[in-house]
């Protein structure tokens, strides 16, 4: 695995030893050791060798994570990308894929399916995933698209978006979920729960929740009294009293039943009438950074770029 160094590998692994180790290991990691009289010192080494072997434990789980990547790769393929996609469910907001590309084995503890991170977690694994990856994507189906299409056709259309985000075609795609994705051109496999059993589809799926859940944060700005920050667009207790006392905003889906009611609106919404989508893209490398026009865009970044650049709009055919 790569040797991990800088404050971003520091930060992932800092979470691991407070989160993962902490009350196992006895102290946190770094805190300073007693004297060598102490008789504590004794126990400080029962510490350090339990952490030694929980972080062994980390790195046969990432190479387990990693068998459909290695399997690929002795098949020939040397550009394996996983594919996942978040935010069908909600009553709000876009629904949004990732792409993810890593040429060689990792080493991200913690990299996992995005459902059993903490916010906190996501956002530090965030940060390596998208510096070591050798290519990443986002790709977005918004409000408006949402209106239009099933959410079926609608994920497949955001994860085909990311794909064709990357700098590079990959040679086979691992996608999460049962069905493979139609116009990208390569071999594929669909893994069901993907993100629990594939390194790269994890790592997607990191990315996907992240960059979905930056963008509701800032709709709770420009929405507020909504929640957005706390539920990000799900069908809470709250939302849904918010959406009663409110009503919907330019972001709800009006085909949702919730949404539905309120609005009066019929199934059919009269903006799938008005044309394709509009798809963007730029190149982010370090963290993802802030995204701001998240609807309808392509963010993308793999290892060679230089730096973040400004969104160039093209439109995408139907």
């Amino acid at each position: 695995m790569q040797e991990s160094s800088g404050p971003a590998v520091n930060r992932v692994n800092m979470k691991l030893s407070m989160t993962r180790l902490h009350g196992i290991a006895g102290q946190s990691v770094g805190a300073p050791l007693p004297a060598l009289d102490d008789p504590r010192v004794r126990e400080a080494a029962k510490t350090s060798d339990k952490v030694r072997v929980l972080v062994e434990r980390e790195e046969q789980r990432l190479l387990q994570l990693e068998e459909f990547e290695t399997g690929a790769r002795h098949d020939g393929y040397a550009r394996v990308a996983g594919v996942d996609e978040v935010g069908r469910g909600p009553l709000a907001g876009p629904l949004v894929a990732a792409a993810v590309v890593f040429e060689s084995q990792p080493w991200i503890p913690l990299l996992n399916d995005s459902k059993k991170l903490s916010a906190e977690e996501r956002e530090a694994v965030h940060v390596l995933i998208c510096s070591r990856a050798s290519a990443w994507a986002v790709g977005i189906v918004d409000v408006v698209e949402l209106n239009c299409l099933n959410l079926h056709v609608a994920s497949l259309e955001a994860m085909r978006r990311a794909l064709n985000g990357l700098s590079s075609v990959p040679d086979h795609v691992l996608v999460d979920g049962c069905h493979v994705i139609p116009l990208i051109g390569c071999s594929q496999r669909a893994l069901v729960r993907g993100d629990g059993r594939s390194l790269s589809i994890a790592a997607a799926s990191i990315v996907a929740k992240v960059t979905r859940d930056r963008y509701m944060d800032e709709m709770d700005a420009l929405w507020p009294g909504y929640g957005f920050a706390q539920h990000k667009g799900y069908g809470t207790p709250d939302h849904l009293r918010a959406l009663r006392e409110l009503g919907p905003t330019s972001i709800h889906r009006r085909r949702f039943r919730p949404v539905a009611q309120l609005q009066h609106v019929t199934s059919e919404d009269p903006s799938c009438h008005s044309g394709g989508g509009v798809s963007s893209s730029f190149s982010d490398r370090s963290d993802g950074g802030g995204v701001s026009s998240i609807p309808s865009e392509a963010v993308s970044g793999n290892s060679s770029d230089i730096g973040p650049r400004r969104p160039s709009r093209t439109t995408l055919s139907r």
